[in-house]
């Protein structure tokens, strides 16, 4: 009995160590009820993992950070004139589907 409380105690001790270092708590809490003291000095011997810098971004199952990559831009463009929305298929400069603004008939250069 007096083991088993010992054990745990290592496999909090863990976790503790991990979390000061910005590691997984769970996993570590984990590795310790199983490893016990070795999983406590395995922990104390790694080097802090470095501070992701704050941004959009979440942690996986593992403790890991990632950015997901964003969807492109989409391009508005507004009349100079009177600022209504222009469709996207209005192009602004040099390509002539359309170019006057439809809701002021100025021309769009």
């Amino acid at each position: 009995m007096a083991i088993a409380i010992i054990w745990i105690l290592f496999s909090i001790g863990a976790a503790i160590c991990a979390s000061n270092k910005n590691r997984s708590v769970f996993i570590w809490f984990i590795l310790g009820v199983f490893l016990g003291p070795f999983a406590l000095i395995f922990v104390i011997l790694l080097s802090p993992v470095p501070v992701v810098s704050a941004g959009p971004g979440r942690f996986d199952f593992l403790g890991h950070f990632f950015n997901p990559p964003r969807p492109p831009a989409i391009e508005r463009h507004y009349c100079p004139e009177c600022g209504w929305h222009l469709s996207n298929n209005v192009p602004m400069r040099n390509r002539t589907i359309l170019n006057w603004c439809p809701r002021c008939k100025k021309e769009i250069l």
